[in-house]
């Protein structure tokens, strides 16, 4: 700035030398002029001047006259420049007295702060040992939530959260489905009802079945029409035997059919449908709805189906619209008998996905941050 000031100041001295010659050379001119006014054709031609030198003198007064008006306009050109030049000029000083005034600010900033760094590195020294506990005890946290066991439905055992954050994440980067709501439902279908994942399919012609813990016996466990068929042959294809393999008992207060496979609790016609599309986002041949990776990756991509997207706190009734259909194939306010379940269905999930989020999920990816008090 200081520079630029310099070369400005050094501009603006020129402009006002060569505003104050043209000015003097601008009087001189018009001292002559006026001088010529003064003496009359007629006193030129009485007092004997001859007729030569009068006419040279008339032309001498045109090129005084032009010149005084190349002079002005040159005059009135240089008092413009002149005054833009002052004008920026004092734009830069203002900006270097800007300048000035926020880096002492800055100065006394650094001088308060220095003297509070040096209180705080003197505590320091004396509270290093607790800091070093307190950081001990958020790793540990951490690694409780990594390994709390993350309950899956449909016969599968319990995985480890941090395993299942991975599946979900994979999730993610295939379908933009965002991990917390994804887990959110993997979790609500694990706690439909204690019959989830618990039947056996025991004929393959009329869809009946039986509870495997209690020994009751259901004429619907399965859909003959829609899901015999095509579980038989998702069971062929993984070597299973159809009927010691575990799908969802039927809920009689929600009427219908059972035969959900699998932590996602996908029925074998849906499963069917999605089964090419696994394949592909996981890379393998022969998925398996009872396998939590494969399972995470259909329910995401049912989910990028039915439009959820964005994460819970800035597309909410988007992805709760999404978990309603999931749950009954209808959105949230559907006017059937099963509306206020679906709303209920869907608000559930999104309450587990902000609990998961808070609690679990950004310990794990933000520790600095702490864990919320409430979790």
């Amino acid at each position: 700035l200081a520079t630029d000031i310099g070369a400005k100041s050094s501009t603006l001295s020129d402009l006002e030398g060569q505003l104050s010659q043209n000015q003097q050379t601008l009087a001189a001119l018009l001292r002559k002029a006026a001088q010529a006014q003064n003496v009359s054709l007629l006193e030129l031609l009485t007092n004997g001047t001859p007729l030569n030198q009068i006419f040279e003198e008339a032309d001498a007064e045109e090129i005084l006259k032009e010149n005084i008006n190349s002079v002005m306009e040159s005059t009135k050109t240089l008092a413009s420049s002149t005054e833009s030049a002052r004008s920026a000029l004092q734009t830069q000083e203002d900006s270097e007295t800007d300048a000035k005034q926020a880096l002492q600010y800055q100065e006394n900033l650094v001088k308060n702060n220095q003297a509070q760094l040096d209180a705080l590195l003197a505590q320091s020294k004396q509270t290093q040992e607790t800091y070093q506990t307190f950081v001990d005890s958020l790793q540990s946290r951490i690694d409780q939530i990594k390994a709390q066991l993350f309950q899956l439905s449909g016969g599968g055992a319990a995985i480890p959260f941090g395993a299942a954050l991975t599946y979900a994440q994979t999730v993610e980067s295939q379908t933009g489905v965002d991990p917390a709501f994804l887990l959110a439902i993997i979790q609500q279908e694990s706690n439909l009802g204690s019959n989830v994942g618990k039947c056996y399919l025991t004929d393959t012609t009329s869809g009946a079945g039986i509870n495997v813990s209690t020994g009751n016996t259901f004429p619907n466990v399965m859909k003959p029409s829609r899901d015999i068929q095509p579980f038989l042959a998702i069971t062929k294809s993984l070597g299973f035997d159809p009927l010691k393999t575990v799908v969802s008992c039927p809920i009689p207060s929600a009427g219908g059919y059972g035969g959900a496979m699998g932590p996602a609790q996908f029925i074998p016609s849906t499963w069917t449908i999605y089964i090419s599309r696994i394949a592909s986002a996981l890379n393998i041949s022969v998925p398996n709805p009872w396998n939590p990776p494969d399972a995470f990756m259909a329910a995401g991509l049912y989910f990028e189906d039915l439009g959820a997207k964005g994460t819970i706190s800035n597309s909410y009734t988007i992805n709760r619209t999404a978990a309603c259909h999931y749950y009954s194939g209808e959105n949230c306010y559907a006017s059937n008998g099963s509306a206020n379940v679906g709303l209920s269905y869907g608000d559930s999930v999104m309450t587990r996905a902000e609990n998961i989020q808070e609690c679990m999920i950004n310990p794990i990816e933000h520790p600095e941050d702490g864990i919320p008090s409430g979790c």
